[in-house]
């Protein structure tokens, strides 16, 4: 991705350090939303994401700038598993914590952040990309193409056939 690249309403980038507090600000919504927000969150949440932040082949956090600030952000990680046909690399993404903010929903920033985090995967060689997703966040991940029977959905990045997957 550019430094910065346009999606309607404002400018997707990479996050830096310094946009951490937008970020967790963001973060807390979705936890309190789905129940998750336990006590000393944040303080795990600031370490990990600063180790990470600074790591693109590790992490991509993209998040989406408009003139009211951080309206959004996604974040993809890469996890490790078992090498098996179908993941020749034993290197699968796991796209998480997206969020945007209500008042800037339906202008396309979770696409993009979706777009973004694939493309990333593609380049760090990954298999896979895997998310756990709610009903209501289900269409988006399915008009990105990922597919599953349940809350959680994934995206093969290997074509039957490719050579590097199933044959």
């Amino acid at each position: 991705m550019s430094v910065m690249s346009q999606v309607c309403g404002g400018r997707m980038r990479l996050a830096v350090s310094s946009d951490l507090e937008s970020i967790l600000e963001l973060w807390e919504m979705l936890f309190l939303v789905d129940g998750t927000a336990t006590p000393g969150w944040q303080g795990r949440a600031r370490a990990w994401f600063g180790g990470l932040v600074d790591r693109p082949d590790r992490a991509c956090f993209p998040v989406v700038i408009t003139p009211e600030g951080l309206v959004a952000v996604g974040s993809g990680s890469i996890e490790c598993c078992i090498v098996r046909p179908e993941r020749p690399s034993g290197r699968v993404v796991r796209l998480g914590n997206l969020v945007v903010h209500p008042d800037h929903r339906r202008h396309g920033h979770g696409a993009a952040l979706v777009d973004e985090i694939v493309r990333w995967s593609r380049t760090v060689g990954a298999d896979e990309v895997f998310l756990d997703t709610t009903e209501q966040g289900r269409s988006l991940y399915q008009r990105a193409g990922f597919d599953g029977p349940s809350a959680r959905m994934s995206l093969p990045l290997h074509l039957p056939g490719d050579g590097t997957a199933e044959n």
